[in-house]
């Protein structure tokens, strides 16, 4: 059997839609989404398998890192995939890392359900326009608009290769990251900038048996204060947070779960 698989990098500002549209390609959040900047702190892999192909898709935290590092990352990559928004400066991204190298970039306009026609017509125009030599895609990953057609457009763009993964998993990462990231996004979502960002997640126990998953995880946080807000008001947000967090677990690993939750006050350092 004929087989394609290759390594797709995604770049952009932050909060552009990295994370929603691997989330979105993959069918599972495994990458965390919020309305806040900067969420991604690790390069994500979701893994995309079809009968004759495979794509390895990486995640990359908003360039506010190192361009060498960009530059380095990109190289890697069977295709680029940049994604904007209409208001972004993409003349100034590309100019800090050169990406006109590279022999296949896409650049996805996200967020095209935000606007009207004559804009989108407009900047699509644009777009096109700037970059002649880069294939231009208008999709809305939060609603699914054009995924398809941007899979097909990878697939008939990445080289014959047998799978570099087993074709039956979508993530490299652990169920013990894949919970972290679960109750970090949540954390992140209930308490709006009560609780900074450097907040940390460790799961220390993770057993599946046949009809149920039982997890034990850790908030680190620096401050009693912080940890007082997470606890909230006789534990409502607290226990908030765990059902919510809970419900999430158990749908993205299709069995039924309970989640331990604690949380300890220990000095962050990064």
């Amino acid at each position: 059997m004929i087989h394609k698989s290759g390594f797709v990098k995604i770049i952009g500002y932050p909060n552009v839609g990295k994370s929603t549209l691997i989330n979105a390609i993959i069918g599972k959040n495994i990458s965390i989404v919020t309305y806040k900047a900067n969420t991604t702190r690790n390069n994500i892999i979701g893994i995309l398998n079809l009968y004759n192909s495979q794509i390895i898709f990486y995640d990359t935290p908003g360039i506010i890192i190192n361009n060498n590092y960009i530059k380095k990352y990109i190289t890697e990559a069977d295709i680029v995939i940049y994604i904007t928004e209409i208001g972004k400066n993409n003349e100034l991204f590309f100019k800090k890392i050169n990406i006109n190298k590279f022999k296949f970039t896409i650049i996805l306009l996200n967020k095209i359900d935000k606007y009207q026609n004559y804009i989108l017509k407009n900047e699509i125009f644009n777009l096109k326009s700037n970059y002649p030599d880069f294939y231009i895609l208008e999709i809305s990953a939060l609603l699914k608009f054009n995924i398809n057609k941007l899979i097909n457009i990878i697939i008939n763009n990445i080289p014959y290769h047998p799978p570099y993964y087993p074709k039956d998993i979508i993530t490299d990462r652990s169920e013990r990251f894949i919970v972290n990231e679960i109750i970090r996004k949540n954390i992140l979502l209930l308490y709006n900038k009560e609780i900074p960002y450097y907040v940390n997640i460790t799961t220390e126990f993770f057993k599946e048996e046949d009809n149920l998953i039982n997890i034990r995880s850790l908030i680190f946080v620096e401050r009693f204060s912080h940890k007082k807000i997470i606890m909230g008001y006789n534990n409502i947000s607290f226990n908030k947070l765990i059902k919510k967090s809970q419900i999430e677990i158990t749908s993205f690993f299709e069995k039924k779960s309970n989640l331990l939750l604690l949380i300890k006050i220990k000095k962050i350092i990064f």
